[in-house]
């Protein structure tokens, strides 16, 4: 009797649980990270193949260490040269033409032929499930004692026990490569534009009505004048982004002049700044209403 494929809402409370729990194994930390890296270095190339498939740049980048050890000069759908269609399975991949083919075309061949393209929201169990999708369900079908290296090598969720070849399987074999949820982790903790986990927005929480400010003006400056819900100078968003932006600028710098070019280059410095001067600006408003016109 042929095995099911499982579906995304049989296992994505499995893939959250995973991802919460996952620990990568102090052995693996130096290679996992060092693919990080080169992926965040590759960013532009990723986010181009973003734009055309709707497939998030750092999820791009990780398939792309998975299948082609990432080389720009191989197919994403297996690691296959871009100077004829593939030969592996998938075979005869892109469809058109006979190559050589650039990468970004048959990265975006490989997406689409995965229905990745349709994905709407990328969570971390959607990742989770798309990538284990993207390699094969072997492992979940065929081992399922074995969490599969393909997402989970490096962590404490896998020991050993990986197919050597295709369709052939050996127990006690272990896999070298880094598995692609351990490096998606590596890339968020190196890169904080990569947010993951993000719940998918709410627009009723857009508006949420403001309660009356005290004559003495709020210790925190949590709420405006405006009607909505602001942001605490204290401790809200508009700091800590301000913080997390030194972090990265310093992750990324040996040098006081390299930390600042990198300071000021970063997005999240300048969306935190705003936000705190915007903050102040709207707190002194009311507090002008207040003085001048007693509302």
């Amino acid at each position: 009797m042929p095995r099911r494929v499982p579906q995304y809402a049989e296992l994505e409370a499995e893939y959250q649980t995973l991802w919460s729990s996952m620990e990568i194994r102090a052995d693996r930390l130096s290679a996992i990270t060092a693919t990080a890296r080169r992926i965040i270095a590759a960013r532009d190339r990723y986010q181009m193949i973003a734009a055309s498939s709707g497939v998030p740049w750092h999820v791009v980048g990780v398939i792309h260490a998975m299948e082609c050890g990432l080389r720009f000069d191989r197919h994403l759908h297996n690691g296959d040269p871009l100077t004829r269609r593939t030969v592996q399975v998938p075979a005869g991949r892109p469809a058109t033409g006979n190559g050589p083919f650039t990468f970004e075309d048959s990265a975006c061949d490989a997406l689409a032929m995965k229905r990745l393209d349709a994905v709407e929201h990328w969570d971390i169990p959607r990742i989770a499930y798309e990538l284990e999708r993207y390699n094969g369900w072997g492992y979940r079908l065929y081992h399922p004692e074995v969490a599969s290296p393909y997402l989970w090598s490096g962590t404490r969720h896998y020991t050993r026990g990986k197919y050597v070849a295709d369709g052939q399987w050996s127990a006690t074999a272990v896999s070298g490569q880094s598995g692609a949820m351990a490096i998606l982790k590596r890339i968020s903790e190196l890169d904080l534009s990569v947010v993951l986990d993000a719940p998918e927005p709410d627009p009723a929480a857009e508006f949420v009505r403001t309660p009356e400010v005290a004559e003495g003006g709020p210790a925190t400056m949590l709420h405006s004048s405006t009607g909505n819900t602001s942001v605490m100078v204290g401790g809200g968003a508009g700091v800590p982004q301000v913080g997390m932006a030194a972090s990265d600028a310093a992750a990324r710098s040996t040098t006081m002049k390299e930390f600042l070019v990198a300071l000021l280059a970063h997005p999240m410095f300048w969306t935190g700044l705003l936000t705190v001067a915007g903050t102040v600006y709207i707190w002194l408003e009311r507090r002008r209403k207040l003085i001048v016109h007693g509302v």
